[in-house]
């Protein structure tokens, strides 16, 4: 059985606040032994930079489902053009699910954003995850300043 508490939350609240990456991560479970979907807890502070990617299997689709804060979810065309953007909360869009093969990235315009995600594919390091070539790496100085663009450009 999985749970998770409001005790739980709160410690991942305080890793992301200390973390030099401004987020942390509570994995509930993995796919990678085929228990699909993977669930994991995400809190995610104002500055962190989630690259752009996408999860190239057919069965790679997300469900963000929020808890508190704000997350901007921002869908890209193959080309990085923003797309679309969603602004998940509890009192705006309240459920999302990202098709696979979709570029996205998550914005945290709140502090203490945090969200439950459901991948719905197997995980394997090699092959879940799809980084954007037209966007800053997380360790390239210049994340900062398209990190502020993508705010700006989906507003």
């Amino acid at each position: 059985m999985l749970h998770i508490t409001s005790l739980t939350l709160e410690e991942l609240v305080q890793k992301s606040r200390h973390s030099e990456r401004k987020r942390a991560l509570s994995l509930l479970r993995s796919s990678d032994k085929g228990e699909i979907p993977a669930v994991m807890f995400n809190c995610l502070q104002p500055g962190t930079y989630v690259q752009p990617h996408m999860h190239p299997n057919e069965d790679g689709k997300e469900i963000w489902i929020p808890q508190g804060g704000v997350i901007r979810a921002v869908l890209f065309d193959e080309n990085g053009e923003v797309g679309t953007h969603y602004d998940i909360a509890l009192h705006r869009t309240t459920f999302l699910e990202i098709p696979s093969r979709t570029y996205h990235t998550a914005i945290a315009l709140e502090p203490d954003s945090i969200m439950c995600e459901l991948y719905m594919g197997v995980y394997s390091p090699e092959t879940y995850k799809q980084f954007a070539s037209w966007a800053p790496k997380e360790n390239d100085p210049a994340h900062e300043k398209y990190l502020k663009s993508l705010i700006s450009r989906s507003s």
